[in-house]
């Protein structure tokens, strides 16, 4: 993890510099630890971000492409990110992941079509994402997805998309049918 050894050299920097300042090399005052600390928490926040997924930061878990025209973009897609569309909350991009699986219903699709779908082969392990999200679930690929279904899947999705899982169920189930 190179944060916590960033903001250790960090620190360590800062206290080599400030004791050089200070007079015959005395203990820096507390002013100055709080800058040191108040410097060491943005520059581990900035590290942090780094490594946020980019469905994350991007307020888009379930890595919705980017949709040229305006009319048909999801409520709330603001913007792009590459390929993937970015959009201005995490409720708005969980909410277009809802709207992508009412869509599979519509084509009266099983849940293993519908990640075929999400996933296709020609850029993912379609298998294990599958698999995946039937383990998270308990939801076996050949039913046909249901509006039931959405919450456990979209948070499977999410889960897989991103190797974690930051919303809480309840927020989950909330946006997707909203």
């Amino acid at each position: 993890m190179p944060a916590p050894y960033l903001l250790l050299g960090l620190g360590g920097a800062a206290a080599l510099y400030l004791a050089s300042r200070s007079e015959r090399g005395q203990v820096a005052t507390l002013d100055a630890l709080d800058t040191i600390t108040v410097t060491a928490r943005r520059v581990g926040s900035a590290v942090a971000g780094a490594f946020t997924p980019r469905g994350i930061r991007n307020n888009n878990p379930g890595n919705i492409e980017w949709i040229e025209n305006p009319r048909a973009r999801w409520r709330g897609m603001v913007s792009r990110d590459g390929r993937y569309g970015v959009f201005d909350t995490a409720a708005n991009g969980i909410r277009a992941i809802g709207g992508e699986l009412r869509a599979s219903i519509r084509k009266g699709q099983s849940v293993a079509q519908a990640i075929n779908e999400w996933a296709p082969p020609s850029e993912n392990d379609t298998g294990a994402y599958l698999r995946h999200v039937e383990e998270l679930t308990g939801i076996n690929g050949a039913a046909k997805l249901n509006a039931a279904m959405i919450p456990s899947i979209a948070a499977a999705i999410i889960l897989h998309e991103n190797g974690q899982q930051p919303y809480a169920p309840a927020d989950i189930a909330k946006w997707v049918n909203a």
